[in-house]
């Protein structure tokens, strides 16, 4: 069984990027629902969508999968209507970034047996139809919460659908995706947020903070940029394990003021070393973590015009296929770092010979 008709209620960032990301990778009929009647048009003139309706209504009943992708209040409200109007054997999904609270919702309207939760761990700092793009979900971890009622089978099918769209499922319980999500994901954007907004309230009329505020304070607060309502709902909707995390936070800091104040040194290098052992050994490509070997080297570059093409040809004029290339933001090392990833052990140890033979620095 495939999903042949689909319809995807809300076509902002991660909703486009879905009915992109469906359209490349297989032959689906796909709809589109949105209350912003210029996001349809543009869908519709992309011929990303075959139709798009303004509110959810009769046109669901063809479809067999349903993705909720407007905001967690939205998606919560909508579930009644995804009710009243789908078919008896069409499968319900949703992209919010809190998981018990939707399906506890899930539940109270008897939905449960048709509906897999989900959260594709990607995104941007932008909103908006406009912004996706049909690579944005490639190679990311794609978590999924299944209602109680949902057979096997059918998650393993929802399991492959989301693989086809070169996606990694994975699947784990609603309250520990969300205590997973506060603390790697909502807690450090309420950290972010504060942080720019202690520098906005410290910085003098030169603005001399600000111009300080360099690689460092940019990587760690770029996510200040994300949607303000949005995450506002975002971190309400998961206060209990958001608050966890701000408790343990606030007792790590005590630690960390009382080394400080007693010139505890020692103490605090071996929180700071143990931390950076770990922090090293963590994969940050997209989708890679222990569940999944990864093949990644970085690349030193000097910042002048065509080094990454220059290192890209080097990889094609040898047969060597890569999986992923970008720039790291964060530069660890002295020259700008190029993260190239490789689908297998092999092709990365040709790609280090390689790349030594034309003398880049490699890591």
């Amino acid at each position: 069984m495939e999903f042949e008709n689909i319809a995807v209620v809300g076509l902002g960032l991660i909703g486009g990027s879905i009915a992109k990301t469906v359209k490349k990778h297989t032959n689906a009929r796909v709809i589109g629902i949105d209350s912003n009647s210029s996001s349809i048009q543009m869908a519709m003139d992309e011929g990303v969508i075959e139709s798009g309706y303004e509110v959810v209504g009769e046109e669901i009943r063809e479809c067999d999968l349903i993705f909720l992708c407007a905001d967690i209040t939205d998606n919560l409200e909508l579930l009644t209507n995804v009710k009243k109007y789908k078919s008896d054997t069409a499968l319900v999904t949703d992209v919010s970034s809190v998981k018990a609270k939707v399906m506890e919702a899930v539940e109270a309207v008897g939905l449960t047996s048709s509906f897999i939760g989900g959260h594709p761990m990607a995104g941007a700092e932008t909103s908006g139809y406009s912004h996706s793009s049909d690579y944005l979900f490639e190679n990311a971890y794609y978590i999924l919460t299944p209602g109680e009622g949902v057979s096997e089978d059918v998650v393993k099918h929802f399991e492959d659908f989301l693989r086809s769209l070169r996606v990694i499922p994975l699947v784990m319980s609603p309250n520990k995706h969300d205590f997973s999500a506060a603390v790697v994901s909502h807690f450090p954007h309420i950290v972010a947020y504060l942080l720019v907004s202690m520098l906005e309230l410290n910085d003098d009329e030169m603005k001399n903070m600000s111009s300080m505020a360099a690689g460092g304070f940019r990587d760690m607060t770029r996510i200040a940029s994300s949607s303000p309502e949005m995450w506002r709902q975002i971190i309400l909707s998961n206060s209990s394990y958001v608050l966890k995390a701000i408790d343990w936070f606030e007792e790590a800091l005590e630690f960390v003021s009382f080394d400080i104040r007693m010139n505890n040194a020692d103490n605090m290098l071996r929180k700071f070393a143990s931390s950076k052992e770990f922090r090293d050994k963590m994969r940050f490509a997209a989708g890679k973590g222990d569940h999944e070997a990864s093949h990644i080297l970085h690349v030193e570059l000097v910042d002048e015009a065509g080094e990454i093409a220059a290192v890209a040809t080097i990889m094609a004029d040898n047969g060597i296929s890569i999986k992923n290339i970008g720039i790291v933001h964060s530069r660890e090392y002295e020259q700008g770092t190029l993260e190239v990833e490789f689908y297998d052990e092999d092709s990365l140890k040709a790609a280090i010979s390689i790349i030594k033979e034309h003398h880049y620095e490699v890591h």
